[in-house]
């Protein structure tokens, strides 16, 4: 499917992003790693990807810098916080995963 076509068959698509969120599944956990966020990534306004397993504690935090250049972060530790420094936001893993059973 062209790119193009991709955005204009989806119809709850945000148009200027700035941030999005993912819970990973197992069955698509690869495509939103891969596939969809290379398409992600030509949406200029998009400084943030966020990938949170639901099979264990981790969190991936994909931002782009000022060089436009994407740099990954891993979060494992439950007592790690998650920064969104263009939001001045900070989130602890504790508060992404409350209530959240059957994790390792």
């Amino acid at each position: 499917m062209e790119k193009n076509n991709f955005w204009i068959l989806k119809k709850d698509i945000l148009l200027n992003p700035f941030l999005i969120i993912e819970v990973l599944s197992p069955s698509t956990a690869d495509y939103d790693r891969g596939t969809k966020f290379m398409l992600y990534r030509s949406i200029s306004t998009l400084q943030h990807y966020i990938l949170i397993d639901s099979r264990s504690y981790h969190v991936e935090k994909y931002s782009k810098n000022p060089e436009g250049n994407w740099v990954l972060s891993e979060f494992r530790d439950l007592q790690a916080r998650l920064f969104l420094e263009n939001l001045n936001l900070e989130i602890a893993l504790t508060d992404i995963y409350d209530g959240v059973e059957d994790i390792s």
